[in-house]
Protein backbone atom coordinates (compact mmCIF):
# COMPACT_ATOMS: atom_id res chain seq x y z
CA UNK A 1 0.00 0.00 0.00
CA UNK A 2 1.49 3.68 -1.16
CA UNK A 3 2.22 5.84 2.18
CA UNK A 4 -1.48 6.96 2.12
CA UNK A 5 -0.78 10.05 4.29
CA UNK A 6 0.21 11.82 1.13
CA UNK A 7 -2.22 11.14 -1.14
CA UNK A 8 -5.04 13.88 -0.36
CA UNK A 9 -8.75 12.65 -1.06
CA UNK A 10 -8.92 16.04 -3.72
CA UNK A 11 -6.40 15.13 -5.77
CA UNK A 12 -6.51 13.05 -8.69
CA UNK A 13 -3.45 11.10 -7.39
CA UNK A 14 -6.01 9.43 -5.03
CA UNK A 15 -8.98 8.69 -7.16
CA UNK A 16 -6.55 7.46 -9.79
CA UNK A 17 -5.02 4.96 -6.37
CA UNK A 18 -8.73 4.01 -5.55
CA UNK A 19 -9.68 2.99 -8.52
CA UNK A 20 -6.94 0.73 -9.29
CA UNK A 21 -7.01 -0.65 -5.06
CA UNK A 22 -11.16 -1.42 -5.59
CA UNK A 23 -10.88 -2.16 -9.02
CA UNK A 24 -13.97 0.37 -9.64
CA UNK A 25 -14.03 3.25 -11.68
CA UNK A 26 -14.75 6.73 -10.56
CA UNK A 27 -17.43 8.16 -13.07
CA UNK A 28 -18.84 11.80 -13.94
CA UNK A 29 -21.88 13.53 -14.33
CA UNK A 30 -24.29 11.63 -11.86
CA UNK A 31 -26.81 13.03 -9.53
CA UNK A 32 -27.33 11.82 -6.02
CA UNK A 33 -30.42 12.69 -4.17
CA UNK A 34 -30.14 11.74 -0.43
CA UNK A 35 -33.54 10.28 1.28
CA UNK A 36 -33.90 10.29 4.97
CA UNK A 37 -35.99 7.33 6.64
CA UNK A 38 -39.39 5.51 5.45
CA UNK A 39 -41.47 8.29 4.56
CA UNK A 40 -38.82 9.66 1.87
CA UNK A 41 -37.49 6.26 0.82
CA UNK A 42 -40.24 4.23 0.32
CA UNK A 43 -42.26 6.77 -1.96
CA UNK A 44 -39.19 7.13 -4.39
CA UNK A 45 -38.62 3.29 -4.93
CA UNK A 46 -42.37 2.49 -5.26
CA UNK A 47 -42.45 5.69 -7.75
CA UNK A 48 -39.66 4.53 -9.79
CA UNK A 49 -41.19 1.11 -9.94
CA UNK A 50 -44.76 1.86 -11.15
CA UNK A 51 -43.56 4.23 -14.05
CA UNK A 52 -41.03 2.11 -14.96
CA UNK A 53 -41.40 1.67 -18.87
CA UNK A 54 -38.54 -1.22 -19.82
CA UNK A 55 -37.18 -3.26 -16.91
CA UNK A 56 -36.62 -3.60 -13.09
CA UNK A 57 -34.52 -5.39 -11.03
CA UNK A 58 -34.68 -5.76 -6.69
CA UNK A 59 -31.58 -7.48 -4.91
CA UNK A 60 -32.29 -6.85 -1.18
CA UNK A 61 -30.99 -8.56 2.14
CA UNK A 62 -33.69 -7.91 3.69
CA UNK A 63 -37.73 -8.26 3.28
CA UNK A 64 -40.28 -8.98 5.59
CA UNK A 65 -43.97 -8.94 6.20
CA UNK A 66 -46.20 -5.81 6.50
CA UNK A 67 -47.85 -3.41 4.46
CA UNK A 68 -44.84 -2.20 2.79
CA UNK A 69 -43.75 -5.46 1.98
CA UNK A 70 -47.26 -5.77 0.22
CA UNK A 71 -47.07 -2.55 -1.54
CA UNK A 72 -43.54 -3.35 -3.13
CA UNK A 73 -44.62 -6.97 -4.02
CA UNK A 74 -48.23 -5.44 -5.48
CA UNK A 75 -46.36 -3.09 -7.39
CA UNK A 76 -43.71 -5.61 -9.09
CA UNK A 77 -46.73 -7.77 -9.95
CA UNK A 78 -48.04 -4.84 -11.43
CA UNK A 79 -45.36 -4.17 -13.86
CA UNK A 80 -45.06 -7.64 -15.02
CA UNK A 81 -48.35 -8.21 -15.85
CA UNK A 82 -47.96 -5.38 -18.19
CA UNK A 83 -45.50 -6.76 -19.86
CA UNK A 84 -42.26 -5.16 -17.87
CA UNK A 85 -39.04 -7.43 -17.32
CA UNK A 86 -38.99 -7.55 -13.61
CA UNK A 87 -36.16 -9.48 -11.76
CA UNK A 88 -36.21 -9.76 -7.87
CA UNK A 89 -33.52 -11.51 -5.55
CA UNK A 90 -33.80 -12.10 -2.32
CA UNK A 91 -31.51 -13.17 0.15
CA UNK A 92 -32.57 -16.91 1.43
CA UNK A 93 -31.29 -15.85 5.20
CA UNK A 94 -32.09 -12.26 5.37
CA UNK A 95 -35.57 -12.52 3.83
CA UNK A 96 -36.68 -15.58 5.78
CA UNK A 97 -39.44 -13.99 7.41
CA UNK A 98 -40.75 -12.87 4.09
CA UNK A 99 -45.06 -14.17 3.31
CA UNK A 100 -44.50 -17.49 0.95
CA UNK A 101 -48.07 -15.52 -0.72
CA UNK A 102 -46.01 -12.49 -1.96
CA UNK A 103 -43.84 -14.62 -3.40
CA UNK A 104 -46.45 -16.79 -5.38
CA UNK A 105 -48.10 -13.33 -6.30
CA UNK A 106 -45.37 -12.20 -7.37
CA UNK A 107 -43.99 -15.44 -9.59
CA UNK A 108 -47.80 -15.72 -10.99
CA UNK A 109 -47.66 -12.46 -12.69
CA UNK A 110 -44.17 -13.17 -14.35
CA UNK A 111 -41.86 -11.65 -12.09
CA UNK A 112 -38.27 -13.98 -12.27
CA UNK A 113 -37.70 -14.55 -8.56
CA UNK A 114 -34.73 -16.14 -7.45
CA UNK A 115 -33.30 -16.75 -3.67
CA UNK A 116 -29.23 -16.29 -3.25
CA UNK A 117 -27.98 -18.91 -1.91
CA UNK A 118 -30.84 -20.97 -0.63
CA UNK A 119 -29.80 -23.52 1.82
CA UNK A 120 -28.53 -26.85 -0.12
CA UNK A 121 -26.44 -29.81 0.91
CA UNK A 122 -23.87 -28.60 -1.97
CA UNK A 123 -23.60 -24.80 -0.81
CA UNK A 124 -23.63 -25.43 2.74
CA UNK A 125 -20.06 -24.10 2.20
CA UNK A 126 -21.29 -20.48 1.35
CA UNK A 127 -23.88 -20.68 4.15
CA UNK A 128 -22.04 -17.90 6.46
CA UNK A 129 -21.60 -16.03 2.96
CA UNK A 130 -24.85 -13.80 2.49
CA UNK A 131 -25.30 -10.62 -0.05
CA UNK A 132 -26.03 -7.68 2.19
CA UNK A 133 -26.45 -5.81 -1.18
CA UNK A 134 -29.62 -3.90 -1.40
CA UNK A 135 -30.36 -2.41 -4.95
CA UNK A 136 -32.99 -1.22 -7.12
CA UNK A 137 -32.46 -0.50 -10.85
CA UNK A 138 -35.33 0.98 -12.84
CA UNK A 139 -35.23 1.29 -16.78
CA UNK A 140 -31.77 1.30 -16.39
CA UNK A 141 -32.12 5.19 -15.72
CA UNK A 142 -32.35 5.78 -12.03
CA UNK A 143 -31.17 3.61 -9.18
CA UNK A 144 -31.16 3.15 -5.15
CA UNK A 145 -28.82 1.73 -2.68
CA UNK A 146 -27.95 1.99 0.80
CA UNK A 147 -29.19 0.60 4.10
CA UNK A 148 -33.00 -0.16 3.56
CA UNK A 149 -35.03 -3.31 3.99
CA UNK A 150 -38.50 -3.82 2.83
CA UNK A 151 -40.43 -4.08 5.95
CA UNK A 152 -42.64 -2.03 8.56
CA UNK A 153 -39.78 -1.58 10.95
CA UNK A 154 -38.27 0.85 7.60
CA UNK A 155 -41.73 3.16 7.48
CA UNK A 156 -42.48 5.92 9.10
CA UNK A 157 -39.73 8.73 10.52
CA UNK A 158 -38.17 7.15 13.30
CA UNK A 159 -40.47 8.67 15.35
CA UNK A 160 -40.33 5.58 17.59
CA UNK A 161 -38.83 2.49 18.87
CA UNK A 162 -41.20 0.42 16.01
CA UNK A 163 -39.80 2.85 13.29
CA UNK A 164 -36.30 2.43 12.91
CA UNK A 165 -33.85 5.85 11.35
CA UNK A 166 -32.59 4.88 8.00
CA UNK A 167 -30.70 6.75 4.55
CA UNK A 168 -30.61 5.81 1.26
CA UNK A 169 -29.72 6.92 -2.15
CA UNK A 170 -31.21 7.70 -5.24
CA UNK A 171 -28.40 7.82 -8.14
CA UNK A 172 -28.77 8.70 -12.09
CA UNK A 173 -25.77 9.11 -14.24
CA UNK A 174 -23.30 7.05 -15.49
CA UNK A 175 -22.68 5.17 -12.84
CA UNK A 176 -26.32 3.08 -12.59
CA UNK A 177 -24.29 0.50 -15.04
CA UNK A 178 -22.01 -0.12 -11.94
CA UNK A 179 -25.18 -0.70 -9.77
CA UNK A 180 -26.68 -3.44 -13.08
CA UNK A 181 -23.13 -5.15 -12.61
CA UNK A 182 -23.40 -5.42 -9.11
CA UNK A 183 -26.79 -6.79 -9.22
CA UNK A 184 -25.64 -8.78 -12.07
CA UNK A 185 -22.84 -10.39 -9.55
CA UNK A 186 -25.58 -12.48 -7.27
CA UNK A 187 -28.07 -13.03 -9.79
CA UNK A 188 -26.05 -14.56 -12.30
CA UNK A 189 -24.46 -16.98 -9.39
CA UNK A 190 -28.38 -17.75 -8.66
CA UNK A 191 -28.84 -18.81 -12.36
CA UNK A 192 -30.02 -15.56 -14.11
CA UNK A 193 -29.14 -14.33 -17.02
CA UNK A 194 -27.34 -11.32 -16.79
CA UNK A 195 -29.15 -7.90 -17.07
CA UNK A 196 -28.04 -5.46 -19.87
CA UNK A 197 -25.67 -2.96 -18.06
CA UNK A 198 -25.81 -0.26 -20.44
CA UNK A 199 -27.09 3.43 -19.14
CA UNK A 200 -29.80 4.67 -20.99
CA UNK A 201 -30.37 8.24 -19.64
CA UNK A 202 -28.94 11.25 -20.64
CA UNK A 203 -24.94 11.37 -19.59
CA UNK A 204 -25.26 15.40 -18.76
CA UNK A 205 -27.92 14.21 -15.75
CA UNK A 206 -25.81 16.11 -12.98
CA UNK A 207 -22.03 16.90 -12.42
CA UNK A 208 -21.47 14.73 -9.40
CA UNK A 209 -18.32 12.58 -9.07
CA UNK A 210 -19.26 8.73 -7.65
CA UNK A 211 -17.42 5.65 -7.54
CA UNK A 212 -19.65 2.42 -6.83
CA UNK A 213 -17.62 0.00 -5.46
CA UNK A 214 -19.26 -3.66 -5.24
CA UNK A 215 -17.49 -6.06 -2.50
CA UNK A 216 -17.26 -9.84 -2.15
CA UNK A 217 -17.17 -12.00 0.60
CA UNK A 218 -13.70 -13.32 0.78
CA UNK A 219 -10.47 -14.48 3.39
CA UNK A 220 -8.16 -12.17 2.47
CA UNK A 221 -8.71 -8.24 1.85
CA UNK A 222 -12.29 -7.16 0.69
CA UNK A 223 -12.68 -4.43 -1.09
CA UNK A 224 -14.86 -3.05 1.21
CA UNK A 225 -11.99 -3.51 3.64
CA UNK A 226 -9.67 -1.52 1.54
CA UNK A 227 -12.05 1.15 0.70
CA UNK A 228 -12.66 1.87 4.51
CA UNK A 229 -8.68 1.73 5.60
CA UNK A 230 -7.88 3.72 2.67
CA UNK A 231 -10.13 6.38 3.52
CA UNK A 232 -9.09 6.09 7.49
CA UNK A 233 -5.22 6.48 6.13
CA UNK A 234 -6.02 9.10 3.91
CA UNK A 235 -7.68 11.33 6.31
CA UNK A 236 -6.35 14.91 7.33
CA UNK A 237 -8.88 16.62 8.98
CA UNK A 238 -12.13 14.49 10.12
CA UNK A 239 -13.71 11.31 9.81
CA UNK A 240 -17.41 10.75 10.97
CA UNK A 241 -18.67 7.20 11.09
CA UNK A 242 -22.41 6.53 11.36
CA UNK A 243 -22.78 2.50 11.28
CA UNK A 244 -25.31 0.52 12.61
CA UNK A 245 -23.15 -2.30 13.65
CA UNK A 246 -19.76 -1.21 14.78
CA UNK A 247 -17.52 -4.08 15.92
CA UNK A 248 -14.27 -2.90 14.60
CA UNK A 249 -11.27 -5.63 14.15
CA UNK A 250 -8.05 -4.39 15.75
CA UNK A 251 -6.50 -3.63 12.36
CA UNK A 252 -9.42 -0.88 11.71
CA UNK A 253 -9.07 0.15 15.70
CA UNK A 254 -5.53 0.66 15.48
CA UNK A 255 -5.97 2.26 12.09
CA UNK A 256 -8.39 5.21 13.62
CA UNK A 257 -6.25 5.20 16.29
CA UNK A 258 -3.18 5.99 14.39
CA UNK A 259 -5.63 8.72 12.31
CA UNK A 260 -6.38 10.65 15.77
CA UNK A 261 -2.83 10.66 16.88
CA UNK A 262 -2.45 12.87 13.79
CA UNK A 263 -4.92 15.23 14.50
CA UNK A 264 -7.65 14.15 12.56
CA UNK A 265 -11.32 14.75 14.37
CA UNK A 266 -12.94 11.22 14.79
CA UNK A 267 -16.68 10.66 15.18
CA UNK A 268 -18.05 7.93 15.65
CA UNK A 269 -22.29 7.19 15.72
CA UNK A 270 -23.65 3.92 16.40
CA UNK A 271 -26.86 1.94 18.37
CA UNK A 272 -27.22 2.20 21.81
CA UNK A 273 -30.03 0.02 23.42
CA UNK A 274 -32.30 0.20 20.41
CA UNK A 275 -30.77 -2.74 18.66
CA UNK A 276 -31.35 -5.59 17.02
CA UNK A 277 -27.89 -7.14 17.41
CA UNK A 278 -27.20 -6.77 20.80
CA UNK A 279 -24.32 -9.10 21.03
CA UNK A 280 -22.56 -7.07 17.94
CA UNK A 281 -23.07 -4.21 20.27
CA UNK A 282 -21.35 -5.25 23.57
CA UNK A 283 -18.44 -6.88 20.63
CA UNK A 284 -18.34 -3.33 19.77
CA UNK A 285 -18.05 -2.32 23.44
CA UNK A 286 -14.76 -4.00 23.66
CA UNK A 287 -12.60 -1.77 22.09
CA UNK A 288 -14.76 1.77 23.44
CA UNK A 289 -12.31 1.87 26.22
CA UNK A 290 -9.13 2.50 23.97
CA UNK A 291 -10.63 4.27 21.33
CA UNK A 292 -12.36 6.68 23.91
CA UNK A 293 -8.64 7.24 25.48
CA UNK A 294 -7.28 8.21 21.88
CA UNK A 295 -9.52 11.06 21.79
CA UNK A 296 -12.19 9.90 19.62
CA UNK A 297 -15.48 10.62 20.30
CA UNK A 298 -18.78 7.64 20.52
CA UNK A 299 -22.07 8.72 20.46
CA UNK A 300 -25.38 5.80 20.77
CA UNK A 301 -28.11 6.64 19.21
CA UNK A 302 -30.86 7.08 21.62
CA UNK A 303 -34.58 7.51 20.07
CA UNK A 304 -34.81 4.44 17.93
CA UNK A 305 -32.54 1.82 15.96
CA UNK A 306 -30.31 3.73 13.70
CA UNK A 307 -29.38 1.79 10.35
CA UNK A 308 -27.67 4.51 8.32
CA UNK A 309 -24.08 3.64 7.40
CA UNK A 310 -22.55 6.81 6.04
CA UNK A 311 -18.58 7.68 6.13
CA UNK A 312 -17.30 11.39 5.41
CA UNK A 313 -13.83 12.33 5.40
CA UNK A 314 -12.38 15.69 5.39
CA UNK A 315 -15.74 17.60 4.51
CA UNK A 316 -15.18 16.30 0.90
CA UNK A 317 -15.39 12.65 0.73
CA UNK A 318 -18.17 10.27 1.36
CA UNK A 319 -19.09 6.84 1.15
CA UNK A 320 -22.58 5.29 1.91
CA UNK A 321 -24.21 2.06 0.98
CA UNK A 322 -24.48 -1.20 2.55
CA UNK A 323 -21.47 -1.60 4.30
CA UNK A 324 -21.47 -1.95 8.38
CA UNK A 325 -18.27 -1.67 10.67
CA UNK A 326 -17.76 -4.82 11.49
CA UNK A 327 -16.71 -7.87 10.39
CA UNK A 328 -19.52 -9.12 8.77
CA UNK A 329 -19.40 -6.75 6.16
CA UNK A 330 -16.08 -6.13 6.49
CA UNK A 331 -15.15 -10.15 5.34
CA UNK A 332 -17.94 -12.20 5.42
CA UNK A 333 -20.73 -10.49 3.30
CA UNK A 334 -21.41 -9.38 -0.68
CA UNK A 335 -21.76 -5.39 -0.10
CA UNK A 336 -22.03 -2.09 -2.20
CA UNK A 337 -21.45 1.35 -1.44
CA UNK A 338 -21.58 5.12 -3.76
CA UNK A 339 -18.80 7.21 -2.73
CA UNK A 340 -19.26 10.81 -3.85
CA UNK A 341 -16.63 13.03 -4.12
CA UNK A 342 -18.51 16.37 -3.56
CA UNK A 343 -17.94 18.85 -0.68
CA UNK A 344 -21.97 20.24 -0.93
CA UNK A 345 -23.29 16.88 -0.08
CA UNK A 346 -20.72 16.02 2.37
CA UNK A 347 -22.34 19.06 4.37
CA UNK A 348 -25.67 17.82 3.62
CA UNK A 349 -24.41 14.52 5.30
CA UNK A 350 -22.78 15.99 8.21
CA UNK A 351 -25.88 17.91 9.30
CA UNK A 352 -28.07 14.55 9.17
CA UNK A 353 -25.56 13.63 11.58
CA UNK A 354 -25.52 16.33 14.15
CA UNK A 355 -29.31 15.77 14.03
CA UNK A 356 -28.86 12.29 15.21
CA UNK A 357 -25.94 13.34 17.40
CA UNK A 358 -28.28 15.73 19.39
CA UNK A 359 -30.73 12.91 20.45
CA UNK A 360 -27.61 10.49 21.13
CA UNK A 361 -25.38 9.80 24.19
CA UNK A 362 -21.63 10.40 24.36
CA UNK A 363 -19.75 8.11 25.66
CA UNK A 364 -17.12 9.55 28.48
CA UNK A 365 -14.09 7.65 29.62
CA UNK A 366 -13.99 7.91 33.36
CA UNK A 367 -17.29 6.68 33.20
CA UNK A 368 -16.91 4.09 30.71
CA UNK A 369 -14.49 2.38 32.51
CA UNK A 370 -16.84 2.62 35.77
CA UNK A 371 -19.02 0.51 34.21
CA UNK A 372 -21.04 -2.73 36.03
CA UNK A 373 -18.63 -6.14 35.74
CA UNK A 374 -21.53 -7.97 33.98
CA UNK A 375 -21.62 -5.83 30.99
CA UNK A 376 -17.59 -6.02 30.46
CA UNK A 377 -18.36 -10.05 31.15
CA UNK A 378 -20.87 -9.70 27.84
CA UNK A 379 -18.18 -7.92 26.07
CA UNK A 380 -15.85 -10.55 26.50
CA UNK A 381 -18.61 -13.09 25.22
CA UNK A 382 -19.16 -10.85 22.18
CA UNK A 383 -15.86 -9.94 21.11
CA UNK A 384 -15.21 -14.36 20.98
CA UNK A 385 -17.52 -13.94 18.20
CA UNK A 386 -16.37 -10.41 16.43
CA UNK A 387 -15.14 -12.45 13.46
CA UNK A 388 -18.40 -13.66 12.61
CA UNK A 389 -20.64 -10.38 13.63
Amino acid sequence: MPLLNSLRLKTRAYKKYIEDYVDSPIRSNNTVRILTNGDEIFPAMLSAIRSSRHSIALLTYVYWRGNIATQFAEALAEKAKAGISVAVMMDAFGSSKIDDELITMMREAGVEFRWFRPVKWYTLHKLNNRTHRKILVVDQRVGFLGGVGIADEWTGDAQDVNHWRDTHFQVEGPAISDLIASFNDNWVEGGGTALETSYLGSTEIGNQTVQVTSSKAAPGQTHADKLFMSLIRSAQQSINITTAYFAPSPQFCTALIAARATGVKITILTNGPHTNHAITRKAGHRYYKRLLAAGIEIHEYQQTLIHTKVVTVDGHWASVGSINFDDRSFVLNDEVNLSITDPDFVVMLDRQMAKDLAVSKRMVLHKWIKRPLNDRFMELIGSLFRPQL
